[in-house]
This record gives structure tokens, sequence and C-alpha cells, in this order.
């Protein structure tokens, strides 16, 4: 394809807006140039919409550093100016800005009069259906991906339970009304961090007047 069509008042564009207002010039040069990428390609034999180049390349053209330009591209996948599937990108809208006279090509003119191209696999599909059909492989892709486990939320121990948890794991060192005194005055606070495991901070606790106890127990070298 030679050329496609673009508007002047492109940059008013919502989406396009919201790629200017957080990557600038950068953002919006990464945009058209990766639709040059793309409609270069267009032909009755490649109908893919798809980025050919990856974000290294992209970066070497334009000056940008590559690790820019993958956050830039993924930032435009999001809000739906490109399509993505796991590391390939595409750009199924640009068949609705193709015209007959942006082609010599007999057969990618019929395509663009009866609105319709072909897959890879060889089915015939409307852009609508297509972008449809891309739309549902994401949402299976998502739904597949494994669940973030979350993390429980910190409930304060009575004193009985830090009781029982001391006994249970011989914490001998622990003085139970310090320990319990000390947190519940503090909003159950560690540092500057709210707790996140009492049995944790139990052992630690333990741990630490251990070692202060045998320090001070230590005998004392003496000079012969």
């Amino acid at each position: 394809m030679k050329w496609f069509k673009h508007d002047t008042n492109a940059h008013t564009d919502a989406k396009l807006d919201k790629v200017l207002m957080h990557y600038g010039a950068k953002g919006y040069a990464v945009y058209w140039y990766c639709l040059e990428l793309i409609a270069g390609k267009i032909s009755s034999h490649n109908l893919s919409f798809e980025l050919e180049h990856d974000a290294e390349q992209i970066g070497a053209r334009l000056k940008v550093d590559s690790q820019e330009v993958a956050g830039i591209l993924t930032y435009m996948v999001d809000l739906g100016l490109f399509e993505g599937s796991g590391e390939r990108i595409t750009c199924l809208k640009l068949f609705s800005r193709l015209d007959q006279s942006m082609t010599n090509s007999p057969a990618l003119r019929k395509m663009i009069s009866e609105g319709k191209i072909s897959d890879k696999s060889g089915d015939v599909m409307t852009c609508h259906e297509r972008l449809d059909k891309t739309r549902l492989d994401k949402t299976r892709q998502d739904k597949t991906k494994t669940p973030t486990r979350k993390q429980s939320r910190f409930t304060p121990p009575s004193r009985d339970e830090c009781a029982s948890y001391v006994e249970e794991k011989n914490l001998y060192y622990v003085d139970l009304n310090e320990f319990f005194n000390h947190y519940e005055s503090n909003g159950w606070i560690v540092g500057r961090n709210k707790m996140k495991s009492w049995q944790a901070t139990l052992r630690q606790w333990h741990l630490r007047r251990e070692k202060e106890r045998k320090a001070t127990q230590a005998p004392r070298r003496t000079n012969v």
C-alpha cells in the first residue's frame, strides 16, 4: 500500500490525546510510524495488518529507548489504538481507512469495495467480524491467565491466641504482656508498616529477646 488516509484533526482523538499527554512527541511519533509500517506491508497477499517490527527496531529508527517504545505500544494496545495478542500487534481499523485509489491491485480493490478481507486460514470475513474475533481471542486468553492470589487481610489476635501460640512454639523468651500491650497500643504496626503476620512477629520477638538474654549472660573475659 503506497499511502493511507490521515485526518488533519487526528490529534484531537481522545485516545491519541492520552498518548500525547503521557508520552508527548515520542508517543505520537511511535503511533504514526507503526501505522506507516503496517500500511506499507498491506497487499492482496498480506492483509494481516500486523506490525512486523519490534520495539528495538522502532526505537533505533526513532532514536527512542526500546524499553520506552515497548511501554508506549503496550499503552496504546490498552487504549484500543492497536490490537494485541501475546507479542503480536495489529491495527485492523486500518482496513476502514483504505480506498481503492490507494492500490493498483484488482484483487485488493475488490476486497476494499466489498469490505471483506481473508485471514490466514482463508476464511473471508468483514472487518468488523475480524475485530470481534480478535477481541474474542483476547478474552479467551485473559480467562486462561492464572489469577493472582489476594493477600489475606490482617486480623489482630487476642491475648489468648498469642498465649496459645507462645506455648505451642515454646517461645519462652517472650514476655507476653509486653508483646501484646506494645502492639495493641500502636495499632499492630511493625516499623512503618501494618503487621502482616502476628505469628511471625512473635517468633522474631522471641529470637531478639533470646539474643539479648544470651548477650547479657556471656562471661566476661579477664586480662591475665
